[in-house]
């Protein structure tokens, strides 16, 4: 539902929709809450709503007693500071029952605590360039305290310092999420007036918040991330890791990380590990030995490995997982279902003069490329390899993109010319 109301606000109720489940709102207008207000009465089974933000200019305050007088059913909550109805829609649609919905959920009689809109299990908050960052802590402030026990899906998108700081230091040291399962946290660079650098990693760590944790993603965070290595403590569940942009993130942090990871893991009755996909996208830091570390640490379990864009990761991380002739098969990498590679090669007089130790990342020439595809087609893997220079031509690479689709097609037709 989309554009301005008509002029007599009682239409929508006088429609009924009591059937309907999933509803987006991109309204334009002055007296957002009451015409909210009357949507929601005509749709009592709602289970998932999206809206923009405009439509809380003049009513965040009173949206937890609408949702919790009009929504009793309500699971999703997705709230964004879009610019069109369709991009709005997107928000939010990956987020019903990608996880295990068996996971027992906290009686909603067992605290007295927990007395509203305790259904909700999904909360997604983006606001990438900080225009509605008063409403965002607002209802975050108000919302999560009816729903913290129940929620399984926390999903952030750009703070206001002043105002994100304390609201992001409130959520992680006050608030103990009995059921969650799934965090993103993330910021758009454009504007460096968004923060989640007051985020206590350790605190949410021990008050129990990570420990049913399946997935976590941080994007484009300027903190320092030393607490994310005890964070890895406590995230026993931990099936997804997504880091993108995060220069703070060292090798060496992350070194650390997965060790305290593995060993989490470890102690669990199951005798696999519970992580089966990591993706290291625009590390700035990060170089091969991260990656030895994932497949040493995980490789027995892991099923999708994504490396992008991470300058000081090489062809090396090939040959570590054992593709070379000379090396016999890695047993992890044998358990590989997906692996992406985005590997980038710079001219070394531009590349880091900050870390002149760092040795000089040397494109690979056409035969180790040729053995390499070899190998990983003779896993039979899905795999995707792209090779960027940046050495010759300026600010445009020398792009090389293989996967194993094409690589079969050609290994065919070759046959078949071969046979005629």
């Amino acid at each position: 539902m989309y554009g301005p109301l008509m002029d007599d606000p009682t239409a929508y109720a006088e429609l009924e929709h009591r059937s309907l489940l999933d509803l987006t709102l991109h309204i334009y207008h002055p007296d957002g809450r009451f015409k909210l207000n009357t949507i929601l009465f005509a749709t009592p089974r709602l289970r998932r709503l999206r809206l923009n933000l405009q439509c809380m200019k003049n009513g965040a305050s009173g949206l937890p007693s609408l949702l919790t007088e009009h929504c009793p059913n309500l699971t999703t909550l997705v709230l964004a500071s879009c610019d069109t109805g369709a991009a709005l829609v997107s928000h939010g649609n990956d987020l019903e029952w990608n996880f295990d919905t068996s996971t027992s959920i906290t009686d909603n009689n067992s605290d007295p605590k927990n007395t509203a809109i305790t259904k909700i299990r999904h909360l997604v908050l983006h606001d990438p360039l900080g225009i509605y960052f008063k409403i965002i802590c607002d209802i975050l402030r108000r919302l999560i305290p009816l729903c913290h026990y129940t929620l399984q899906t926390l999903d952030l998108v750009g703070t206001h310092t002043l105002h994100g700081s304390i609201t992001m230091t409130w959520l992680s040291k006050d608030c103990t999420f009995r059921s969650l399962q799934r965090l993103s946290l993330a910021r758009d660079r454009i504007k460096n007036m968004i923060t989640f650098n007051d985020f206590d990693f350790e605190a949410f760590a021990e008050s129990g918040s990570a420990s049913g944790l399946k997935s976590l993603k941080l994007q484009r965070l300027d903190s320092d991330f030393l607490k994310i290595v005890s964070l890895a403590a406590h995230m026993q569940s931990l099936r997804e890791l997504h880091f993108e942009d995060c220069p703070q993130i060292s090798s060496k942090t992350l070194t650390a990380f997965f060790s305290e990871l593995s060993v989490a893991q470890t102690g669990q009755i199951q005798q696999q590990k519970q992580l089966v996909k990591v993706t290291l996208r625009d590390m700035q830091w990060v170089d091969s030995r991260v990656v030895h570390d994932i497949l040493d640490d995980f490789g027995v379990g892991l099923e999708e490995l994504v490396i992008q864009e991470c300058d000081y990761v090489d062809f090396d991380v090939v040959k570590h997982l054992c593709l070379d002739d000379d090396l016999p098969v890695d047993k992890n990498a044998q358990h590989l279902k997906r692996l992406d590679l985005i590997l980038v090669y710079h001219n070394p007089m531009y590349f880091c003069p900050s870390q002149p130790s760092r040795k000089i990342i040397v494109y690979p020439d056409s035969n180790r490329i040729q053995k390499a595809l070899y190998k990983l087609d003779a896993e039979c893997l899905e795999w995707r390899l792209e090779l960027n220079d940046f050495t010759q031509h300026g600010w445009e690479p020398y792009a090389q993109v293989f996967d194993h689709n094409t690589y079969r097609q050609h290994k065919v037709a070759s046959s078949i010319k071969t046979m005629k």
